[in-house]
């Protein structure tokens, strides 16, 4: 794979800002031809994205302002 579009799927992948972007990415990932060890490292960047994006989503419940 040329090594303008490998690293064009690295900056999308981290650019991703949520789940649905990401499906793109992985989807535009599965469809370019490339080596297996090419693809296995973008598959380990696309997971490790999606943990990230879903451990940010988590929202922490907080406790209302008193108005004392």
């Amino acid at each position: 794979m040329d090594a303008r579009v490998y690293f064009h799927l690295i900056d999308s992948i981290t650019a991703a800002a949520d789940v649905a972007e990401l499906a793109a990415v992985r989807a535009l990932v599965h469809a370019t031809e490339m080596h297996h060890v090419e693809r296995d490292a973008l598959d380990r960047n696309l997971a490790a994205r999606e943990r990230l994006l879903r451990a940010t989503k988590v929202e922490v419940a907080r406790a209302a302002m008193r108005a004392d």
